[in-house]
């Protein structure tokens, strides 16, 4: 197998892409499948090497040249597979311009699971699907990403009968098991609705879920708003779903690397930083779609999920 190499040239910013991003929890084991190599997108900003961020870097990896990256490829505009099953988005973009600043190449792996890939030493790093929890924070630390909010997909059909979660009283609302959004729907349920309690029903993936709402099982699906406004736009081109307007905030979507790599980690936050400054991070975000979850200059933190850097109503 080949892997996708991005490699640390400058390029000009394409067209935007649809957008979804699901943040996950991971337990199996698996390493994941590398994909075949692909051009590079880059920014419009050109980027010279920090070697004080690059002195911060695993001596492994100053070695080796290369930052090995996992995420599945199934999230776009996060990570998403082109046109040459190479991955595209707002993280492979991002990728590509910290590489620039880092004097390194990210290669990339289209791993299922990442955060045992991680503790096991198959990759570095993951970008651009994993949300940062205080529970995270024990077994990695997290870079955060970008902003994280949820929304309701509903029936087309239906978008005049639901507002919010708290207009779902004796209804069905699908979730992803073990969610924040499961968490604030029973929460809502328990304050709102006493007479008539919502019904949450959930599942182990967006998947199910959106057949769920698509089937007539469940009156909505509350998830993050990237994730189902994708889902919105290519289903039935666009004839099937809906967005609620309402926005719940949620924890940051994050970069996580091994707890014992807090250098690299500190490392990764410089470079994120720098693409804030000069504004390549905006340029990218702006491409994708997501520039209406772009972290704020306080929001560019390590382990920030919990904190009031992101508050959660």
């Amino acid at each position: 197998m080949t892997a996708t190499v991005f490699t640390r040239i400058t390029a000009t910013i394409a067209t935007a892409s649809a957008i979804a991003l699901l943040a996950s929890g991971c337990s199996s084991t698996s390493a994941g499948t590398e994909a075949a190599a692909a051009d590079t997108t880059g920014t419009t900003v050109a980027h010279s090497v920090d070697e004080s961020l690059r002195a911060l870097l695993p001596k492994e990896v100053l070695d080796a040249g290369v930052v090995n990256v996992g995420a599945p490829y199934v999230l776009p505009p996060s990570v998403g597979i082109g046109d040459g099953a190479e991955p595209v988005g707002i993280s492979p973009d991002l990728a590509a311009a910290f590489g620039d600043i880092l004097g390194v190449d990210f290669v990339w792996r289209d791993v299922k699971e990442p955060i045992p890939a991680i503790q096991s030493g198959a990759i570095d790093i993951s970008i651009g699907f994993l949300s940062d929890t205080p529970a995270r924070q024990q077994v990695l630390t997290m870079i955060d990403q970008m902003q994280n909010q949820s929304a309701i997909l509903v029936p087309k059909e239906n978008a005049d009968k639901v507002t919010d979660i708290a207009s779902m009283c004796g209804m069905t609302l699908a979730v992803v098991s073990g969610s924040q959004q499961e968490i604030r729907a029973k929460t809502i349920s328990d304050a709102e609705c006493a007479a008539k309690p919502i019904t949450i029903n959930p599942f182990t993936s967006a998947a199910d879920a959106t057949t769920a709402v698509q089937s007539g099982r469940a009156s909505g699906f509350v998830a993050p708003a990237l994730i189902l406004a994708n889902t919105v736009k290519t289903s039935g081109d666009g004839s099937t779903f809906a967005l609620t307007d309402a926005r719940y905030p949620d924890n940051p979507f994050a970069m996580g690397v091994a707890l014992d790599r807090k250098d690299f980690a500190a490392a990764i936050l410089g470079a994120l930083k720098i693409l804030v400054a000069d504004g390549t991070y905006h340029e990218i975000m702006e491409k994708h779609g997501a520039a209406d979850i772009e972290l704020t200059e306080d929001q560019v933190v390590i382990n920030g999920g919990g904190t009031s850097a992101f508050p959660i109503d």
